[in-house]
């Protein structure tokens, strides 16, 4: 296949301006929901005697941009990928299916076609999962960094990141393990989803006198 066959394809399948900006504004509510979530359920287990956080226009704009940077990054992954799959289709199989100039170029398309009914179910389920855990994240940290700057004595407050078990080699250094109010987003525990695919999250508890967890109805 000609590199300009490659491109003329490559563009007809590419991401539109509409479909970016749908994908913006769905990934932002996503985000910004399950940030919501995040903070309330962090702020349920505290017990303590601050604000729930309700997201403005600053935020929706954060969310906005954030959500606008992740998905031209997936149009830009989806489309070296359809390119790269187009690169390996064979010229003589190529020349033939696509005849005199663009005549009979079903069999092209459909094998384009045939590949995309593949790789989005997967990727959808990534994308979704990586945006909630990121909003995830960010809620419990935020809600860790409100605490803070309130004033509120946060002595008894922990982080737990869940689930316990992980099958990477990375998080297995912190799954299950509990943390100080002090240890978010430094090396002792990093921001998560810590690489493509993490599962694990920020869970925040409160500790009686004695150090034993306080079992908190959320």
């Amino acid at each position: 296949m000609t590199p300009d066959q490659i491109d003329r394809i490559t563009r007809a399948y590419a991401f539109t301006p509409d479909d970016k900006a749908s994908l913006t504004s769905l990934l932002s509510a996503a985000y910004m929901h399950a940030k919501q979530a995040a903070y309330q359920r962090a702020h349920t287990a505290a017990r303590v005697s601050l604000p729930v956080w309700r997201p403005g226009d600053a935020d929706a704009t954060a969310a906005h941009d954030w959500a606008n940077e992740r998905v031209n990054g997936i149009a830009d992954t989806y489309e070296s990928l359809l390119r790269s799959q187009l690169e390996q289709m064979g010229d003589d199989e190529t020349q033939e299916a696509l005849g005199d100039l663009w005549q009979g170029v079903k069999g092209i398309v459909k094998r384009v076609a045939d590949w995309i009914t593949g790789f989005l179910p997967w990727k959808t389920e990534q994308i979704a999962q990586d945006t909630w855990n990121e909003g995830d994240n960010d809620g419990t940290e935020q809600f860790i960094g409100d605490v803070k700057s309130s004033g509120t004595d946060y002595s008894k407050l922990r982080v737990r990141v869940l689930p316990e078990e992980s099958s990477s080699d990375f998080c297995k250094d912190f799954a299950g393990k509990d943390f100080s109010f002090d240890d978010p987003g430094t090396d002792a525990c990093p921001s998560f989803p810590a690489h493509t695919n993490c599962i694990h999250y920020l869970y925040v508890y409160t500790v009686n006198e004695q150090g034993d967890e306080v079992e908190v109805n959320i």
